[in-house]
């Protein structure tokens, strides 16, 4: 029984901040809030991928689903480029130090 616990309490830790064996880093547990411009759309089957210009100068890579958003309708608005965007999501950073966001919410 105490060996089912630990196998159990080890399974469901998450590491943030933990390399991927790609290079890439995540940080699925954590959520991050981001303001800035659409730069770039390429639309997929159940939404698109948005690439922003952060306000923070960074370049973001955010993946806007109706699946993601099932939770917070009326946020599914179609953005376009040129947009001015605030996303909260999980995210994860890749090799280039570009971060890539699975979208929760859109203010």
């Amino acid at each position: 029984m105490v060996v089912l616990t630990i196998l159990s309490f080890t399974a469901c830790k998450t590491k943030k901040g933990a390399t991927k064996d790609n290079g890439t880093t995540s940080s699925e547990a954590a959520l991050i809030t981001v303001s800035g411009k659409i730069t770039n759309m390429e639309n997929g089957k159940d939404g698109y991928t948005a690439t922003l210009a952060g306000d923070d100068n960074q370049k973001y890579e955010a993946v806007i689903s109706r699946v993601n958003l099932a939770g917070n309708a009326g946020t599914e608005k179609q953005y376009k480029v040129g947009d001015s965007i605030t996303l909260t999501g999980s995210f994860w950073t890749d090799e280039k130090k570009v971060k890539h966001i699975t979208v929760r919410q859109i203010k």
